[in-house]
This record gives C-alpha cells, sequence and structure tokens, in this order.
C-alpha cells in the first residue's frame, strides 16, 4: 500500500517536473556563462576547484534554470546588512574550541578574539581575516567518544532559588548538555554547544534548598562521537554549608601571572565545512570570539545560499511541494530508510535534491533512479 501510495505522488510530481532534453533548449550558456568561466574547463583547473560543467554537458537533460543562471539557487543577491557571529567559553580555560556554522566559504571575515583572566583582566585582542575556503588544516577523526571524568559539585550560591555549578573534565575537547531534575526524569537542561574543552562547568538554576537533585552529562567532540554518564546526584546545600575554595580549574600548579596567548589556529574537521578556532593560553582565561561577515557584495554576491534554501525553499518556487513527496523530514520506522547514495542534509532530511539531480541526468524528470519504481523501493521496505 505504501508503494502504491508513492507511485501516485510521484506520478503528480512527474507532470509538475517536465524537463526538456538538452539540444531544445534556447539560450544556452547566456546568463550562465559568467559562472562558466570560473567553474568549467582550464580555469577550474588553474583554480582548483571542481568543473561541474563538464560532466552536465554530456548529460541528455538537464534543468532549463540551470541554464539561464545560478543565482537563483545558489547565489544571495538581495540587500543584506553585515552579520556577527558571537560565542563564548563557559568558563576560564587555558585551551578551547569554537564552532563556526552558518559562514559562507568564499567570503572574508574579521575575526577578534577577547580573553579575559580569571580577575577579569583584558588581554591583549587576537585579530585576524579569514576566508573559510582556504583553511587547508583538516583534522581526522579518531573515532573515540570523549571520557567523562571526575563530576562534581563545585560550588553553590542562594538566590530566590539555588544555583549550583557541576563540573568534570574530559580527555579530549568536548561540548556539553547537562539534564537535571528532582527526578531521573530530569525536565531542565544546561548547555553549551558550540565551545569544545577539557574542562566543563555547567549550571543548574532553579533549585530548591534540601533537595538532592539528578543530573546526567553528555559530552561530544568536533567528529559527533558522543558519551553519556550514568545518573549522578548532587546537594548543593553541601556547597552551601562548606568551608574552603570551589575547584576553578586552576589546581594544576598555573603560576598567579597574568596568561598569555600561546597559539591561535583555523582548521575544519574531515568531512565538514564548518569553521574551528583553537585558542591556547598559558593560564585560564574566560574567551569570546565574534566572527563579523563584510556587507560589500563580491562576484558571488553576498555570498552562497545555505543547502535547505538552494535544495527545498528555491524548488517550491516553481514546483508546488503538496503535490508531491514530502521534504524537510527524515526517515522514520523500520521499514523505511534513505540509502547513503541519495544526499540529505542536516543529519538525514529530506530534500528535492534527495530524489532529483537539481543541474541535469540522464533520467526523465531527472530522477536519480527510475522514479516509477526503484526510487520508491530505495526508500521503502515491505
Amino acid at each position: 500500500m505504501k508503494l502504491v501510495t508513492g507511485f501516485i505522488a510521484l506520478a503528480v510530481v512527474i507532470a509538475l517536473f517536465q524537463i526538456v532534453p538538452a539540444d531544445n533548449l534556447s539560450g544556452a550558456n547566456g546568463a550562465g556563462e559568467a559562472c562558466r568561466s570560473c567553474h568549467a574547463g582550464k580555469k577550474a583547473l588553474t583554480l582548483g576547484i571542481k568543473d561541474v560543467y563538464a560532466p552536465l554537458d554530456k548529460l541528455p537533460y538537464r534543468h532549463p534554470p540551470m541554464e539561464q543562471s545560478c543565482s537563483p539557487c545558489h547565489i544571495i543577491t538581495g540587500l543584506k546588512s553585515s552579520k556577527t557571529w558571537e560565542v563564548s567559553s563557559s568558563g576560564a580555560h587555558k585551551e578551547t574550541i569554537f564552532l563556526l556554522t552558518g559562514l559562507s566559504l568564499d567570503r572574508d571575515y574579521a575575526l577578534e578574539l577577547v580573553l579575559k583572566d580569571e580577575r577579569g583582566n583584558r588581554l591583549p585582542p587576537y585579530r585576524a581575516q579569514v576566508i573559510p575556503a582556504e583553511i587547508t588544516d583538516i583534522v581526522n577523526d579518531d573515532g573515540k567518544a570523549p571520557r567523562i571524568m571526575e563530576p562534581g559539585l563545585n560550588d553553590a550560591k542562594r538566590t530566590t532559588f539555588i544555583e549550583a555549578t557541576v563540573r568534570w573534565l574530559t580527555d579530549k575537547p568536548s561540548n556539553f548538555m547537562v539534564e537535571y531534575g528532582a527526578t531521573v526524569k530530569y525536565g531542565e537542561r544546561s548547555s553549551d554547544e558550540r565551545a569544545f574543552s577539557n574542562e566543563h562547568f555547567a549550571r543548574l538554576t532553579g533549585l530548591k534548598s534540601n533537595t538532592p537533585y539528578h543530573y546526567r552529562i553528555t559530552s561530544r567532540d568536533i567528529f559527533g562521537n558522543t558519551s553519556v554518564s550514568e545518573d549522578l546526584t548532587v546537594d548543593p546545600m553541601d556547597a552551601l554549608n562548606r568551608k574552603g575554595k570551589a575547584w576553578s580549574g586552576n589546581e594544576r600548579g598555573d603560576k598567579a601571572v597574568r596568561p598569555e596567548i600561546v597559539a591561535v589556529n583555523l582548521f575544519k574537521a574531515k568531512r565538514s565545512s564548518d569553521v574551528l578556532l583553537r585558542y591556547i593560553a598559558s593560564g585560564p582565561v574566560k574567551a569570546s570570539l565574534s566572527i563579523t561577515e563584510p556587507s560589500e557584495m563580491d562576484k558571488h554576491g553576498f555570498g552562497l545560499t545555505p543547502a535547505r534554501y538552494s535544495t527545498i525553499d528555491v524548488c517550491v518556487k516553481c514546483h508546488s511541494q503538496g503535490a508531491s513527496h514530502p521534504v524537510g523530514v527524515r526517515s522514520k520506522g523500520p521499514n523505511t530508510r534513505i540509502p547513503p547514495d541519495l544526499p540529505t542534509i542536516e543529519g538525514g532530511m529530506m530534500t528535492c535534491v534527495t530524489c532529483h539531480n537539481p543541474h541535469g541526468g540522464d533520467k526523465e524528470h531527472l530522477g536519480r533512479m527510475d522514479v516509477k519504481k526503484d526510487l520508491c523501493e530505495a526508500c521503502h521496505r515491505t
């Protein structure tokens, strides 16, 4: 029954998605010629980029908009003001990796890293210009999840409610998410998903007196390798009643001198376009990083459109989405699986490009497989 329903949906898609053979197109290489000047032939080879046109020129069917202009799908052309990304560390660390998402590969960004020591003294800022496409330092995944070590209560303070801080270490830079609550159902969370370090401090807010709390730590490295702790308990009254100094991350013999920046480097994780920045300081520092995008237009407009726009939003401007297979969804259930050779975005999300080649193909309707049979059976198992 699922396959029959799929055939009906695809039949409607076919009626909406008529593609003419390449030799019947007029105006070929018209407005798209500016893109061909860099992305085809010897110029592409010289620039070290992929020749995207060579395989397309041999295909019997092409998507007409591709012959006219690349801009509607790939280039941000509208009026755009400058944009700033900001991320801060959750505590004072000697080393932190910041994750920067959503940057255009070809834009020139202004970077500023501001560091403060544990007394609040500001260090001279680190400034640089960065073009993501020019970052060549790529790190490989070791396949190992971070190890969560020495979890415990750090300190607590009383306001209207009680706020407690739990701390722990990991054996590799990781971000965190802490679930907590009065029972093992938790219900509240504290997280820092864009800063990766070996020392972690998570604030638990809205706590009540004389109530032990359950919490669970999830730590993830830059590749997505993840560890989850066992259920842990903490009584904030222990910190309110005890005497002594809270754990600050400086128990390893760091001298009480003003720290300095030892190194800053930019890199990418393998198979990811996100940019990562690592700083190393001579002592624990709190850090904030800002990345500012220039507002002026260049040969690529204001940058390249994000994946969801170029694979879903721009498609539905011409092709009615309501009459076709749903997009913007992930496969669910034991009988549904998207095979790895059908492209998805954002952790397995289906788009129009999952089933259709966006530029051209050797099958009618630009299907990646036979849209009347094979494409349905690739994902829906009976």
